[in-house]
Order: structure tokens, then C-alpha cells, then sequence
């Protein structure tokens, strides 16, 4: 369950979602025997949030050395 923005430095709690930004993120898991091609495999699943006010600079990223990351986001370029 979500209970705060998924920056450790943030406090935000989570109330709703209409602020902010929701990140779903599949894990790839341990390697999977052969199967045939009709069996889907699911992968589990987890949700982060990021809150209004750290969306707009900040996203999630995996790294396979660290895990889940937050990096910031690149200013828009002006014309």
C-alpha cells in the first residue's frame, strides 16, 4: 500500500491520485524455465507515487546496480 511519495526525501502522504504521479514497476524476477509460448508468465508488480511537488523534477529509474532510483528530470529546453 502506498503510504507516501516514493522520495525519501519528501514527506508527502498519500491521499489521492489525482496529484502527482503513479509509477508502476514490473520485476523481472530469477530466470524462468522454458515454457511453451502459450503460458503467460506474470511478473509481480509494485506501484510507487511520486507527490505534485516532486513529479514535475524527479522519476524513478532502475539501475541494476542500486535498484530503484530517483534521478532528476531535465529542465525543458527553451527555443
Amino acid at each position: 500500500m502506498l503510504s507516501k511519495c516514493a522520495n525519501p526525501l519528501c514527506e508527502a502522504p498519500f491521499r489521492h491520485l489525482r496529484e502527482g504521479k503513479l509509477i508502476r514497476v514490473e520485476h523481472q524476477g530469477q530466470a524462468i524455465r522454458k515454457r511453451p509460448a502459450s503460458v503467460r508468465t506474470q511478473r509481480p508488480v509494485e506501484y510507487y507515487w511520486l507527490c505534485g511537488g516532486c513529479s514535475p523534477n524527479v522519476t524513478l529509474v532502475f539501475d541494476k546496480q542500486q535498484g530503484l532510483v530517483i534521478v532528476p528530470l531535465l529542465p525543458p529546453r527553451s527555443a
